[in-house]
């Protein structure tokens, strides 16, 4: 269900800093595709990877989704790999313009911990996704 983004004036880094985090978040430029766990044949929602952690993710999505929802994040591979699939659990939802167009910022927990060599293969530009 699409939700009307009332989308205040805030910018991304606004609502990434706004709370105190657990772990340490790296800032991200991942493009994503994200769907309800298991909808396979569901929409699939294009976004981007804004920042993450060990334990979680922050997206930002064009469509909100409740808290407590369940979802495959599909990242695209470097250099030919296979997308990676992992599934997160949607904790917060924050709206803001992006760019000018309404988005929505949903921080995620990663429904298990990603190894740390796994996340820096992901902010890694030249290395391939595990």
């Amino acid at each position: 269900m699409s939700e009307v983004n009332p989308a205040p004036s805030r910018t991304p880094a606004d609502a990434i800093y706004a709370e105190r985090r657990t772990r340490v978040r790296y800032t991200a430029a991942l493009e994503v595709s994200c769907r309800r766990t298991g909808e396979v044949d569901g929409q699939a929602w294009p976004g981007r990877v804004v920042n993450i952690s060990t334990g979680g993710v922050g997206l930002l999505l064009r469509r909100r989704f409740q808290t407590d929802t369940l979802l495959d994040v599909e990242l695209t591979g470097y250099a030919g790999s296979n997308p990676r699939v992992l599934q997160v659990r949607v904790l917060h939802s924050t709206a803001f313009k992006d760019e000018g167009t309404s988005a929505w910022l949903m921080g995620c927990s990663f429904a298990t911990d990603l190894p740390a060599a796994e996340l820096w293969t992901l902010l890694c530009s030249d290395g391939p996704l595990v």
